[in-house]
């Protein structure tokens, strides 16, 4: 998921004179090439959506530790980016997606004709950023709508996302005789891509998910509890199966598990006690 690659690392680019694009070429080269990724990669079919470190942290502002950020190089590194993806500066307002994406997932979400799996860059259970690192929360009205349709969907929906530097899994529990409000579980996988970068590597983010996340925005006094299963800081790839347990209705059976990219093995839990592994069903 979200920032499954860093092109903006200390020390990337500018100096090998090959020119933006080479640079931004090389860094998916040198993860998807390295020996300790490519059995994940090559294990089953994956699923990835582009981040901020497709160009640099927080794209499009500017970020004084980031040389490519900086005028005189700058435009050169966004057009390289450019070419994969795109992405639009913070403004009051901004928006998350098209009006033409949101009608296609208020569709997809209200027509479900069986469990669902909700692919974000992001992860729902967080709460906002600041100028340094937005988050999904910090586009209330996008945020509130995924909330909605997804306590409101016909079907469960898993929730994937990736960003925030860790492996974890964590659920907002179901409040019995409330409607529209099941279970809701999330599974975030990040950063396989630090596999070829051991510099970075030493530097690593916490396991951490808030205890309370807010649907309507932060100052509504409207919340959901959440609650940290388990998760790992290590380097992680997370592999996910799905079968189908009953040809009468349309439950299916999830296994989640974080693998230990270095160790290849399924990583032992930071949180709590044991292995970064679970199963349960949706329907």
């Amino acid at each position: 998921m979200g920032d499954h690659l860093y092109t903006d690392g200390p020390g990337f680019g500018l100096n090998n004179g090959g020119g933006a694009e080479k640079d931004s070429a090389q860094r998916y080269v040198d993860y998807w090439a390295s020996p300790e990724y490519q059995p994940f990669l090559t294990h089953s079919p994956n699923f990835f959506t582009c981040d901020d470190h497709e160009f640099w942290n927080n794209y499009p502002e500017s970020q004084p530790r980031l040389r490519r950020t900086y005028p005189d190089v700058r435009a050169q590194y966004q057009r390289a980016a450019l070419r994969l993806c795109e992405r639009e500066p913070f403004p009051p307002g901004a928006r998350l997606i098209s009006p033409q994406q949101e009608a296609a997932l208020r569709d997809w979400a209200h027509h479900l004709a069986g469990p669902g799996i909700l692919a974000l860059g992001q992860p729902l259970l967080d709460l906002p950023g600041d100028w340094t690192d937005r988050t999904l929360a910090d586009y209330p009205g996008h945020d509130a709508l995924l909330w909605e349709l997804i306590e409101g969907a016909p079907h469960q929906i898993l929730i994937l996302s990736g960003d925030i530097h860790s492996g974890r899994y964590a659920i907002v529990p179901e409040r019995p005789g409330v409607a529209h409000r099941p279970r809701i579980a999330e599974f975030v996988t990040s950063p396989t891509s630090l596999v070829p970068v051991p510099l970075l590597g030493q530097h690593r983010s916490s396991v951490a998910v808030p205890s309370r996340v807010h649907p309507r925005g932060a100052a509504s006094p409207e919340s959901r509890d959440v609650i940290p299963q388990f998760g790992t800081n290590l380097d992680n790839f997370g592999l996910i199966h799905l079968r189908w347990l009953a040809r009468d209705r349309p439950r299916i059976r999830v296994t989640l598990q974080l693998w230990d990219v270095g160790g290849q093995r399924v990583a032992r839990s930071q949180v709590g006690s044991g292995d970064c592994t679970v199963e349960l069903d949706v329907e």
